[in-house]
């Protein structure tokens, strides 16, 4: 990927329940992996091995960033924003993982993971359901239907409508996103199915 024209624009967002860690988000698909890098720009590079630094993950619209534990965001947050911007607008000297046989895959299978963490699942949970990433490939993600997911007349709509639309703005490789089921799909009888996504009032 070509070095950016301009400063890459990025936006730390607390993540709750660990003050150590900060979420900069960034333009989707801008590294073209994620996971761990292999290796990293200079002065990046530079705050990880010798700074405050402890891990860095790229995210498939972000990067996320834990600091040391004598380390703290109040002291080491603008160094560290600095260093991001300038490593970001090098994106071709980001390495991926060694041990990603497919970036691209392994990219989509994050961003689908993401998008299922946030309200859609939140609310297949609610209800006893669950959805899981169970595969992406050649930008197909397959999910798991499980609990009052499975069999629900409801779950197809909500993967091409939901997921997918959530996906999509994360990773716009993806094409499609089809579910795998855990079992057959006879229901027992008097089983109530629940929808994937509230009711809107009045519909």
């Amino acid at each position: 990927m070509a070095p950016a024209s301009g400063p890459v624009p990025v936006h730390p967002e607390a993540v709750p329940g660990r003050p150590e860690a900060v979420r900069w988000v960034v333009p989707a698909g801008l590294l073209g992996f994620v996971g761990e890098p292999a290796q990293l720009p200079g002065p990046l590079a530079a705050l990880v091995a010798d700074g405050p630094i402890a891990r860095l993950e790229v995210e498939p619209a972000g990067v996320l960033i834990d600091l040391r534990p004598e380390a703290d965001w109040a002291q080491a947050g603008e160094s560290v924003r600095a260093a991001l911007q300038q490593a970001l607008a090098h994106p071709e000297a980001w390495y991926p993982p060694r041990d990603v046989a497919s970036p691209a895959d392994e990219r989509l299978a994050a961003a689908a993971r993401q998008v299922l963490a946030g309200e859609v699942g939140e609310y297949a949970r609610s209800h006893g359901g669950a959805l899981e990433v169970v595969a992406a490939h050649d930008g197909v993600v397959e999910v798991r239907l499980e609990g009052t997911c499975e069999g629900c007349p409801a779950a197809g709509r909500t993967l091409e409508e939901r997921v997918l639309v959530g996906v999509r703005r994360l990773d716009p490789s993806v094409r499609s996103v089809v579910a795998r089921r855990v079992a057959p799909a006879s229901e027992p009888s008097g089983r109530r199915l629940l929808p994937l996504w509230p009711r809107v009032r009045g519909a």
